[in-house]
């Protein structure tokens, strides 16, 4: 499968949403062939790096992630889009067509299960979460619909806006042992309080 892709510092996991920016002057096509593509694109993270030639790292598994909506009343030739996650993808291939970054890629695991959030150790996670998405009316408003009894879909979020590199936040999406992430994410809560 090819879909147009866009390097973002932000992730958004499957069931996920976000706001990212971008300057028409740089991804007009890429808004264009999404367009053609179902209104979706792959995003996919990087980090800087020294020992890449390049100078960044880009990390072989993204999301297709859908436009859901946009605000063009920015100046300079920027452009708001809203996007949620639709599903991982493993890059096969990149490659440039048109003046835009495009991926071979294969869809890839489905994550999206629900965890009944049934350990009260956890609660502690859902209870920040609560508390971020308080202070951050924007980001709460995209979520219609809060899943607060699915662990799972509260340690995704977790794992979108906590500030930890792109390689932890890579490590976290493709530990298959559930309990570690919730317990990291946990450590990671307490330590900061």
């Amino acid at each position: 499968m090819k879909i147009p892709i866009l390097l973002e510092r932000k992730h958004v996991l499957p069931n996920g949403c976000n706001q990212i920016y971008l300057n028409l002057n740089l991804h007009i096509n890429t808004l264009k062939f999404s367009f053609e593509n179902q209104n979706r694109f792959g995003l996919c993270m990087f980090e800087t790096s020294t020992t890449e030639k390049i100078g960044y790292q880009l990390f072989n598994t993204g999301t297709v992630v859908e436009i859901i909506d946009f605000n063009s009343s920015f100046p300079s030739n920027k452009l708001e889009l809203t996007i949620k996650g639709v599903q991982h993808f493993s890059i096969a291939e990149i490659f440039e067509e048109q003046k835009t970054l495009f991926a071979k890629i294969k869809l890839s695991f489905n994550n999206d299960q629900f965890v009944q959030l049934n350990n009260n150790e956890y609660n502690i996670l859902a209870k920040n979460l609560k508390l971020f998405f308080k202070k951050n009316p924007s980001v709460s408003c995209l979520y219609k619909e809060k899943e607060w009894d699915n662990i799972k879909w509260i340690c995704d979020r977790l794992i979108e806006i906590l500030p930890l590199s792109p390689s932890d936040k890579q490590a976290l999406i493709h530990n298959q042992n559930f309990e570690k992430v919730c317990n990291y994410l946990l450590q990671i809560m307490t330590v900061s309080h």
